[in-house]
C-alpha cells in the first residue's frame, strides 16, 4: 500500500495561523511569555522533507518548546509553504555595475 505524501501547499501567514492556534490549545495557561516563532521558508532536504522551518523557542521550564516540536513534527508532514511566483526557479537579474555608481547628496 502507497500512501499519498503530498502536503497542502498554504501562505505563510496562514500557516502561522494554524501553528499558533494549535500552541494556544495546549501552552500551559500559567505561561504568558512562549510564543509560536515564524515559518519561513527553507529549502527541502529531500521529497520527503517540508520546505519550511520555524525560528527557535526559547527554553521553557513549563515544557512550552517540547510543545512548539511536538506542533512542528506534526504539521511538518501536513503543510508546505505556498512559495511566491519569484520563487519558483525565476532567476532574480544580476545589477550590473559598468559605471561606478555615485551618491550625491545635497
Amino acid at each position: 500500500m502507497i500512501l499519498d505524501m503530498r502536503r497542502e501547499a498554504i501562505s505563510a501567514p496562514k500557516l502561522y495561523a494554524m501553528l499558533d492556534r494549535e500552541f494556544r490549545l495546549v501552552r500551559n495557561p500559567a505561561c504568558a511569555n512562549c510564543r509560536m516563532p515564524l515559518p519561513f521558508y527553507r529549502a527541502p532536504a529531500d521529497e520527503f522533507t517540508a520546505n519550511w522551518h520555524i525560528g527557535t523557542p526559547k527554553r521553557c521550564h513549563r515544557g512550552c518548546h517540547l510543545k512548539i516540536a511536538e506542533i512542528l513534527a506534526r504539521m511538518w508532514t501536513r503543510y508546505d509553504l505556498k512559495l511566491h511566483v519569484e520563487r519558483r526557479g525565476k532567476a532574480r537579474e544580476i545589477p550590473r555595475y559598468d559605471e561606478p555608481v555615485v551618491h550625491r547628496h545635497f
